[in-house]
């Protein structure tokens, strides 16, 4: 991956995220999850809720709503994450110190459908300890406790037929 590829994808995560980054030249580009497979792309809409276009594991493509958010807030996602995942860890590999990006796909009903990690800032040597490691097992397996404890930021808007939302925990 060159550098100008690394620099989009950071652009289209940070977009994502609500960070206020110019995004000229990130419309169409395609940020890629931990196995280099397609994951999402953004569509060039301006609105709070930017829909972007998430590309399953099954090769699907769906455009999908930013409008969703964890009940108890952003923060408190980040640390029930990182605490829990810091209790189930073995300690058999050496700890990282790094941020995770993940994200989630929702159906129009909020039921999780996916959830993937972004290769963004990890190296292939890394993605393949962490894996080795179970790290990815672990994150996954908390990301899917928080089920039903998601709502749509906008409660008057119109639902959509999906929506993603993009996150990140301290390992």
């Amino acid at each position: 991956m060159n550098r100008r590829s690394i620099t989009k994808q950071i652009l289209l995560l940070a977009m994502a995220m609500g960070l206020n980054l110019s995004l000229a030249n990130a419309a169409g580009s395609i940020a890629n999850d931990k196995d280099g497979a397609p994951l999402w792309s953004y569509l060039g809409a301006e609105s709070p809720n930017m829909p972007i276009l998430y590309h399953t594991k099954g090769e699907i493509e769906k455009t999908a709503s930013l409008g969703i958010e964890y009940q108890k807030g952003k923060a408190a996602l980040q640390e029930e994450l990182g605490n829990h995942f810091w209790k189930q860890y073995d300690g058999d590999c050496d700890s990282v110190h790094l941020k995770v990006f993940y994200c989630i796909l929702f159906d129009e009903n909020l039921n999780m459908e996916e959830i993937r990690f972004q290769k963004v800032g990890l190296v292939n040597k890394i993605i393949e300890e962490m894996e080795r490691c179970g790290y990815f097992e672990i994150l996954e397996s908390e990301l899917s406790k928080t089920k039903g404890k998601w709502e749509r930021k906008d409660k008057e808007e119109t639902a959509h037929s999906a929506y993603v939302y993009f996150g990140w925990v301290n390992l």
